[in-house]
């Protein structure tokens, strides 16, 4: 081949190969989409010579990476299929699959594209988020998007964001020995409606402290290891827990995790502080605790046993942000003056 020409019946030898061997690598599937778009504008001739786009060269190059990258692969799979729900309102997302339920917000800049695009959204974020319970499977995705199951049913199309993100979850299920089976339309007010609620759930705790205020607080009182009350979208550390599923996090339910053995970060609502605070004592955990100064609370005289070091914080309006909600729960009172305690439950 030189300078990217071959004929169409070279192309299409090679192309047919690749597409065969993508049973034991679905990855490479997509990524076949443009060099058929190059045999398909020529008519006139298999002997006639083509012009490899960039685009096509680029895919058939990535296309040779995964089949040396994955040679050995298994051909035939299980023919167990994996169903995944998916949906994208204006500004957030939602997915689910067997028990699994995830759902999160977009950025400002992503609730601001186009509703097609962001039905795509929450696709990746759905298999990112799903992976490990998707491996070995071959996935099925029922969405209420025509253009986002059509997308996914070709392996991508004209609009090149949305290509992208076909090629990024093709990606991520074959890191995981998985594949994408189909995707189905379904209607969304009466087949999708559990993952159509996660993607309108409103959560009103999504306020958070900013950023300069975490750096100053751990620089003074230690450097934490685990967020245990976040999401993808205001985890201030890699590991994090959520209180739904969502890419990235390490487990669902920061009460159902054992909080021995780290520094944990803990910012709570301020209904849950009691609560909080007796895991510490039960599980004899240290973390740094963001609370309000409430002495008349019935957990004050057990956040004083606890007690290492404080760093204060000021009002609530100093030291945190409305999240994508614009809930403000810290805020509802003037008063309100906070702290961050580093608490050790070895003390009490």
């Amino acid at each position: 081949m030189r300078r990217g020409q071959m004929s169409r019946r070279e192309l299409a030898g090679v192309v047919g190969t690749v597409n065969f061997l993508a049973r034991a690598v679905p990855m490479v599937r997509p990524l076949l989409r443009e060099a058929y778009a190059v045999i398909g504008t020529e008519r006139s001739g298999w002997g006639r010579k083509v012009v490899l786009t960039p685009r096509a060269r680029e895919d058939l190059q990535a296309a040779g990476r995964e089949l040396l990258e994955h040679n050995g692969a298994p051909m035939w799979r299980p023919s167990q299929v994996a169903v995944v729900h998916t949906d994208a309102s204006q500004d957030g997302w939602g997915a689910t699959y067997l028990h699994h339920r995830a759902a999160g917000k977009f950025s400002a800049e992503e609730a601001m594209a186009h509703i097609n695009h962001k039905e795509m959204m929450a696709v990746v974020r759905a298999v990112r988020t799903f992976a490990q319970a998707l491996a070995g499977r071959r996935v099925e995705f029922r969405t209420d998007s025509v253009v986002a199951r059509a997308y996914l049913a070709k392996g991508g199309g004209p609009d090149l964001a949305m290509t992208t993100m076909v090629k990024e979850v093709w990606a991520v299920l074959t890191r995981v020995d998985a594949a994408v089976y189909s995707a189905v339309w379904v209607k969304g007010c009466t087949h999708n409606t559990v993952a159509d609620a996660l993607s309108r759930w409103v959560d009103l705790d999504d306020w958070r402290v900013k950023r300069p205020v975490v750096r100053m607080v751990q620089e003074r009182l230690g450097a934490c290891t685990v967020d245990r009350f976040a999401s993808e979208e205001n985890a201030v550390l890699p590991r994090f827990n959520s209180l739904l599923e969502c890419p990235g996090t390490e487990a669902v339910d920061a009460f159902s995790q054992w909080w021995g053995g780290e520094l944990n970060w803990l910012v709570p609502p301020v209904n849950l502080v009691g609560r909080v605070i007796t895991q510490v004592i039960e599980q004899q955990a240290e973390g740094i605790i963001v609370v309000p100064w409430w002495k008349a609370q019935p957990w004050w005289p057990q956040l004083l046993a606890l007690w290492e070091a404080a760093v204060p914080l000021g009002s609530a309006r100093e030291a945190f942000e409305p999240g994508a909600s614009g809930a403000f729960e810290p805020g509802r009172r003037a008063d309100w003056r906070f702290v961050a305690v580093r608490i050790r439950a070895q003390r009490c």
